[in-house]
């Protein structure tokens, strides 16, 4: 699941926010053609979004 994590991080990171929406970050946690479940994806990207936010959240506090 980390490695699922790490693509919806890197997508909320390094894409624009015009680029950003809900079908691009449930399509990252499809694998092997196969969807998890409702629960599995909110997970992933609670996770993700948490992850993301500290690591703006570090850069915002250094460029102050």
């Amino acid at each position: 699941m980390s490695n699922l994590v790490a693509k919806v991080e890197a997508l909320l990171l390094q894409e624009s926010l015009d680029t950003l929406c809900g079908a691009s970050v449930i399509y990252l946690t499809i694998e092997d053609n196969t969807l998890p479940p409702y629960n599995d994806v909110r997970e992933i990207v609670d996770r993700a979004v948490t992850s993301s936010l500290a690591k703006l959240t570090i850069i915002y506090l250094h460029l102050q």
